[in-house]
């Protein structure tokens, strides 16, 4: 997981918004940020019908999840956006941080 982390963080931010990556590094912030996102497959982060457009997309891409990566550095940029570093580490189990839609206009940069 962390592995896949790091490639998030200096692959996919590194080219769609370094300055977003450079300042993850600087915080120092552990790769294992992203793990719970990746292990319940966003099922907190979005809303009902949001996760079902999503895990659709996800499941319906066949190429082993690739499209999971760019989610989560959309995700980040999101949060980036939002000046709301902190959320990384502290998004609520109860709410939905995340619209879809948000985190989909976000995936254009990162290709």
């Amino acid at each position: 997981m962390c592995s896949r982390m790091r490639r998030i963080r200096d692959e996919l931010l590194k080219s769609a918004d370094p300055e977003l990556r450079n300042h993850l590094v600087e915080l120092d912030v552990p790769l294992y940020f992203g793990i719970r996102w990746l292990r319940v497959m966003f099922g907190l982060e979005f809303s009902k019908p949001d996760l079902l457009l999503l895990w659709d997309a996800i499941f319906g891409a066949g190429n082993h999840f690739a499209l999971v990566d760019y989610i989560v550095a959309a995700m980040l940029m999101v949060i980036r956006n939002r000046r709301q570093y902190s959320k990384i580490h502290h998004t609520s189990q109860n709410e939905s941080f995340f619209q879809v839609d948000k985190a989909i206009s976000s995936l254009g940069a990162l290709h």
